[in-house]
C-alpha cells in the first residue's frame, strides 16, 4: 500500500488495514471532489446565514443546509466522509440525528 497516501489520515489507514484493504489500493478508483472551494464557499455562507440576526437569513440557510448536506455528500468518497466524521468524533448516528428531516427517495433517516 501507498503509506503515504494515508499518512495525514489515521482513521483511514486504520480502516484500510482493518478490512486488508492494502493490495487493493492500486486498483480502487478515486474520486475527485471537482468544485471543492465552491462548496466550502457555499457551507460558508449558510452557515453565516444560520447564526445570523436575520430570521428569513436564518429560515433560507435551515433550507439550503439539508440541499448542501445531500448535493456534497453524494460527491465525497466514502473515505473522506469516514474520516470526517472521525476528525468530528461523531458517529454515523449523530450525522443522521443531525439530518434526520432530511429525505432521500421518500425515506427520511430516522
Amino acid at each position: 500500500m501507498k503509506k503515504q497516501m494515508f499518512e495525514s489520515y489515521p482513521r483511514m489507514q486504520q480502516v484500510v488495514e482493518e478490512l486488508h484493504l492494502e493490495p487493493y489500493i492500486d486498483e480502487m478508483e478515486w474520486h475527485y471532489f471537482e468544485n471543492a472551494d465552491e462548496a466550502l464557499k457555499a457551507v460558508y455562507l449558510t452557515y453565516n446565514d444560520l447564526i445570523s440576526d436575520s430570521i428569513p437569513a436564518r429560515l433560507a440557510a435551515k433550507e439550503r443546509i439539508n440541499n448542501e448536506y445531500l448535493e456534497i455528500g453524494n460527491q465525497l468518497h466514502v473515505f473522506a466522509r469516514e474520516q470526517g466524521r472521525y476528525e468530528l468524533n461523531m458517529s454515523n448516528e449523530d450525522v443522521t440525528r443531525l439530518f434526520q428531516q432530511v429525505e432521500i427517495g421518500g425515506s427520511r433517516f430516522k
